[in-house]
Order: C-alpha cells, then structure tokens, then sequence
C-alpha cells in the first residue's frame, strides 16, 4: 500500500465586517453581488430595532422609500445570531442601515444607542 499525501480542500474564504457606529443611513457592506451567511447583532438602545438589508450599493438605497429584502427585529438590550451554510444571496450588493422602525416607508429614525453589528460574507 502506497502512501498518500495529504489532500487540503480548498474552501471559499469569507469576509467579517464589523461596525458600532450603524445608524439610519445606508452603509455598504458588500459592493458587489455575494452571500450573506452570518449575523450577529447586540442592540445597545431601550427599545427595539431593525436591521434593513438591501440588494442594492447603500448609494442606491433611500431610507423609507427603497424596500429592504428582509428585515432583523432585535429586541430591546437583546442580541441575535445565525450562521447557515447557504448563506442569503444578494444579486447586486449588500447594503444595509438600522432604525427604530418597523415599516418600510416614511421616516426611518436612527437608534439613540447604536447596536454592533458583526456579518460574514462571500
């Protein structure tokens, strides 16, 4: 029996971004088209918050006008963490902005203690 060298599978990296400092104006996570696979947001404020995301570069993105693809609620001093393998695919780019309201439309207000927000993307 030969012996075979060891095979290292070649994986897909990811990139981490990370901010505390998210408020109701759009910010680009992501440039261009990519998945996002990981989330973990901490809300800092009293009350709850929303975590928008959108298919679109944040320079496209007009706070209660463009619809966001889905929407994070994260209750009042609370936290929340997913991971999958799969991850949520975004055709154009990653952009996303945090408010205190739910609704898609009018004004969005910005959180009077901004959460830190940590995604993982590819």
């Amino acid at each position: 029996v030969r012996n075979q060298p060891n095979v290292v599978a070649t994986t897909i990296g990811t990139t981490k971004f990370r901010s505390a400092a998210t408020t109701n104006t759009a910010v680009s996570v992501k440039a261009s088209a990519g998945n996002l696979y990981c989330w973990n947001i901490v809300n800092l404020h009293s009350a709850v918050i929303y975590v928008k995301f959108f298919n679109t570069a944040s320079g496209g993105v007009v706070p209660g006008t463009t619809v966001p693809v889905f929407t994070l609620a994260v209750q009042a001093t609370n936290s929340v963490t997913f991971r999958t393998d799969f991850g949520n695919f975004f055709s154009t780019a990653i952009s996303m902005f945090v408010t205190t309201v739910g609704a898609d439309g009018g004004a969005q207000t910005a959180a009077a203690t901004l959460p830190i927000i940590e995604l993982e993307f590819a």
